[in-house]
C-alpha cells in the first residue's frame, strides 16, 4: 500500500470529535482490486486442493483489515487471513459465510503485513470468487495493543466504570451491547433487540449516523445496504474482573448486517445480523419499552467510547425530551440527559443503548458534551434518540421499527429481553469470585530467589509442564469451553510454541484424559513511550497487563463429577507463559490447583514442596447442565448410540443389525434442520446452523425413540 498523510488525518479527527458525538474513525481506506487468478500465486497441492495465497502490506500499520466484495466459495473452500508471523490467525471462513450481497467483512489483524490465503477441493462444485475491495490501514491502535502506557486502565476514562463493575440487577443486558466496526475504518456501539416473537432474530439497533456519516445527508437504501455488509459485530468485548487491567476477549465476532429500517430524522438504524450468533458467545437480546414516560430511573448506558473495552454511565435525574443540536434531526426526538450521576461517553459510543431501571432500551445515543472531568462528569449533557418516536415513523413499513419488533402487531408497549438459555443457562464456573468485595484477587505468583519465573507456567526450576485447576459438577454437564486468564509474555520472540489445554476426569487427582485442544496464545506488547503514534521505539512487556482466552473443543465433552482443566507447556522455550493463580480473600478458602512434574506426577498446589501455595488457577470452564431443553438424560450406555464430530460436522448412528429408522436434526428452538433415513450403522453430514450452537438430534426406530444434545 502506498504512503498517506498521517498528520492530516489525525488534525481531521480531532475535528470531528469536537462535533457530534460520532462513530470513531480509527483507520485510512485503500481502494483495492485484489484478485483470486489475477493476483497473489496459485498452485495445486498433491492432493488437487487448490490453493490461493497474496501478501499485503501496509508500513507501520498497527492492525489490517479487509473488505471482499466479491466473496463466494463452494463447500469445502476455506479462506484464513493470518500476519506474517502467525502471531493471530482469523478463520476459517467457509461456504456458511456466503451471503446475498457476496460480501465479507473481516475483523482486524495484528501487524502491518498480512496473508490470506483460501483453498478448496480440486472437484469442488465451483471455482471460489474473491476479490478485496478496501484495505484498511489502523493508525490509532483499535484493540490497544501497544500505545498508551495505561491501555485502558481505569484511568483512561477515569470517570467511567468497566461493565463488569456496574453492579446493577439486571446484569444480562450487559450481554446485550456490542462493538461495531463499521466499512472497515470506524467504529460505534450497538444493541441486541427481542421481537415480539421471541425466536433470536439477530436483530441490532444503532445509531444511523454510524452507518451514514459523522456528519449525515440523506441516503438510498443500496448506500445502507453496502455499508451494512461492512459491519463486524463483536461480543463480550469487556474485562471480567472488576478493577483489573486485563484486555477483553477480541475473537467472538460476526460479519455482516443488512438493513431493516433506517429513518434519518430520528437517527436510528434497525439491521439484522447475517450470520447466527455462535451459542457460546451467550448473547442476550435487549426487551423494549415504547411508553412515552421514558420508563422508571435510574437509567443506565453501556458503550465502547473510543472502542475502548465496555463502559457503564448512570443517571439518577428524570429524563426530558429535547433536540440535538444539529438542524439534521427532526426537533423533540431525542432524550436529554441533563448531567450524568456516573460516567460520560465518547466518540465510539454511538448507537450505544438508554436503559430504563427495568433494564428496558428506551432510545440510543445520538451526540452530547459529556466527558470526563478528572473521576467525574463534566456536568454537561448527551442526547439518545428516542425509539417510540421511530415506532410507527413514515408510511411505508421499511422505514419503521414496528413491522420487525412487532411482527405480530400485538401492539403491546412492553417486551421482556431474551435469554435464549434462561431454561438451560451457560454457566461460567469459576472456583474463585474476583468481582464481590471484599474479592480474590489475581497473581502471578513467581518463585522464590534464587529461582526464577511463575510458579505456574515457565520457570528456571523447569521440573513441572503442566498445571490444572479442579472442579466439581453434581449434575450432567457439558463443557463447551474454557476461558483462560493469562498476564502477558514477558519474552516475545515472535512466534508463540503451543499449549494444550487438557480435560481430565479423576476422583482425587487428574487421571483419564477426555478431552483436548491445541491453544496458540496472542499477545502484542506496550511500548513504554509516552509519545503517539511512535511506531519505531523498543517493545517492552508490561507483566502487569493480561488477557482473556477463551478456548473452544472441537467436541462437547461430557462430565459429571470431579474434572479438572489444565493448560500443558513446553521445554525448551523462548518465551514465558503462565495463568493467573489467585489471593484469597479468606483462609479458609481450600486449594483447588495442581501441578505436574515432567516426570508424570501430580501434586496438589498446597503440598509443592519447592514452594507450597494454596490457590486456585484462574481457569473458568463454560458448561451447559444437560437437563434441559424438555430432553430427558440419556444413560452412558444410550449416549454411544448418537456420536457427534464438531471437526467436521459428521453425526455418527451405532445401530443393531437390521435397526433402520430417521434422524431428525433440530435447533435449539425446534426447528427441523435436517431429516434422514438410515438403515444400520450410518454416517451423515449435518448442515450446521452455525458453530457454537446448540442442536438437538433425534434418532426414531423400532428399536428406539430417543434424543440427545449436540453443540454444532
Amino acid at each position: 500500500m502506498p504512503a498517506f498523510d498521517l498528520d492530516k488525518l489525525l488534525e481531521e479527527d480531532q475535528l470531528n470529535e469536537q462535533n457530534m458525538r460520532s462513530s470513531f474513525r480509527f483507520a485510512h481506506k485503500f481502494f483495492t482490486d485484489i484478485e483470486r487468478g489475477k493476483d497473489g500465486v496459485n498452485y495445486q497441492l498433491p492432493d488437487g486442493r487448490k490453493v490461493w495465497q497474496v501478501g499485503i502490506r501496509s508500513k507501520n500499520a498497527y492492525s489490517i483489515n479487509l473488505l471482499f466484495s466479491e466473496f463466494h466459495i463452494p463447500e469445502g473452500g476455506q479462506l484464513f487471513i493470518y500476519n506474517s508471523d502467525r502471531t493471530q490467525i482469523i478463520g476459517s471462513f467457509t461456504h456458511e459465510n456466503n451471503s446475498e450481497n457476496n460480501m465479507l467483512p473481516t475483523q482486524p489483524v495484528q501487524g502491518d503485513e498480512i496473508i490470506v490465503e483460501y483453498s478448496e477441493p480440486g472437484n469442488s462444485s465451483f471455482e471460489g470468487r474473491l476479490k478485496i475491495t478496501e484495505v484498511n490501514h489502523d493508525y490509532k491502535d483499535i484493540f490497544l495493543k501497544v500505545g498508551e502506557p495505561n491501555v485502558d486502565s481505569n484511568t483512561t476514562y477515569p470517570c467511567m466504570t468497566d461493565a463488569v463493575c456496574s453492579g446493577i440487577e439486571n446484569k444480562e443486558i450487559i450481554r446485550s451491547t456490542v462493538l461495531l466496526i463499521i466499512n472497515g475504518n470506524t467504529g460505534c456501539s450497538g444493541t441486541l433487540v427481542n421481537n415480539t416473537k421471541n425466536n433470536q432474530e439477530p436483530y441490532l439497533l444503532t445509531a444511523m449516523h454510524c452507518i451514514n456519516s459523522s456528519e449525515p445527508v440523506p441516503r438510498n437504501m443500496h448506500f445502507y445496504e453496502e455499508r451494512s455488509g461492512t459491519i463486524v459485530t463483536f461480543f463480550n468485548y469487556q474485562r471480567s474482573v472488576c478493577g483489573s487491567s486485563m484486555r477483553g476477549i477480541e475473537s467472538q465476532s460476526v460479519a455482516g448486517a443488512k438493513p431493516l429500517a433506517v429513518i434519518e430524522k430520528k437517527d436510528v438504524a434497525l439491521l439484522r445480523l447475517n450470520e447466527s450468533i455462535p451459542d457460546y458467545y451467550n448473547p442476550y437480546f435487549a426487551g423494549w419499552n415504547i411508553e412515552e414516560n421514558g420508563g422508571p430511573a435510574p437509567h443506565t448506558n453501556f458503550h465502547f467510547p473510543q472502542k475502548r473495552l465496555k463502559k457503564f454511565g448512570v443517571f439518577d435525574g428524570e429524563l426530558s425530551i429535547g433536540s440535538y443540536a444539529t438542524a439534521y434531526f427532526d426537533p423533540m426526538s431525542h432524550w436529554k440527559v441533563s448531567k450524568w450521576t456516573s460516567g460520560a461517553t465518547q466518540g465510539g459510543s454511538s448507537g450505544s443503548p438508554l436503559f430504563d431501571a427495568s433494564g428496558l432500551l428506551i432510545g440510543s445515543l445520538t451526540g452530547g458534551d459529556s466527558q470526563c472531568n478528572g473521576s467525574s462528569p463534566n456536568n454537561l449533557p448527551d442526547y439518545f434518540s428516542i425509539l417510540y418516536k421511530a415506532w410507527n415513523y413514515g408510511a411505508q413499513d421499511s422505514i419503521n421499527l414496528r413491522v420487525w419488533l412487532d411482527p405480530g402487531a400485538t401492539g403491546i408497549t412492553k417486551l421482556p429481553g431474551l435469554d435464549p438459555f434462561k431454561s438451560n443457562p451457560m454457566i461460567r464456573i469459576s472456583n474463585v469470585d474476583y468481582n464481590t468485595q471484599p474479592a480474590d484477587q489475581l497473581a502471578n505468583t513467581q518463585l522464590t530467589s534464587p529461582n526464577t519465573g511463575s510458579l505456574f507456567g515457565h520457570n528456571s526450576l523447569a521440573e513441572t509442564n503442566e498445571f490444572a485447576e479442579a472442579f466439581n459438577l453434581p449434575e450432567r454437564a457439558e463443557i463447551i469451553g474454557a476461558y483462560i486468564l493469562t498476564p502477558l509474555i514477558t519474552n516475545f520472540s515472535g512466534t508463540a510454541s503451543p499449549v494444550r489445554i487438557n480435560v481430565y476426569s479423576g476422583q482425587n487427582q487428574p487421571e483419564t484424559l477426555i478431552g483436548s485442544q491445541v491453544f496458540n496464545p496472542v499477545y502484542t506488547g506496550y511500548r513504554t513511550t509516552t509519545k503517539d503514534f511512535d511506531y519505531n521505539q523498543p517493545v517492552t512487556m508490561n507483566t502487569g497487563k493480561g488477557t482473556e482466552n477463551f478456548v473452544v473443543f472441537p467436541d462437547n465433552i461430557k462430565i459429571k463429577g470431579n474434572f479438572y482443566i489444565s493448560y500443558k507447556i513446553e521445554y525448551p522455550s523462548s518465551f514465558n507463559f503462565s495463568v493467573y493463580n489467585t489471593n484469597f480473600n479468606s483462609t479458609s478458602h481450600k486449594n483447588t490447583a495442581w501441578l505436574r512434574k515432567i516426570t508424570g506426577e501430580w501434586i496438589a498446589a498446597d503440598q509443592y514442596t519447592k514452594q507450597p501455595l494454596n490457590t486456585s488457577l484462574a481457569i473458568e470452564p463454560l458448561v451447559v447442565y444437560s437437563g434441559g431443553m424438555g430432553i430427558d438424560n440419556i444413560s452412558e450406555k444410550k449416549t454411544d448410540i448418537i456420536r457427534y464430530s464438531r471437526a467436521d460436522n459428521s453425526l455418527y448412528i451405532d445401530a443393531v443389525p437390521g435397526e433402520s429408522g430417521k434422524v431428525i436434526v433440530y435447533s435449539v428452538t425446534g426447528q427441523k434442520l435436517q431429516e434422514v433415513a438410515f438403515t444400520g450403522s450410518s454416517t451423515f453430514n449435518i448442515h450446521s446452523p452455525g458453530k457454537g450452537s446448540v442442536g438437538i438430534v433425534k434418532v426414531i426406530s423400532s428399536q428406539r425413540n430417543q434424543a440427545s444434545k449436540i453443540i454444532f
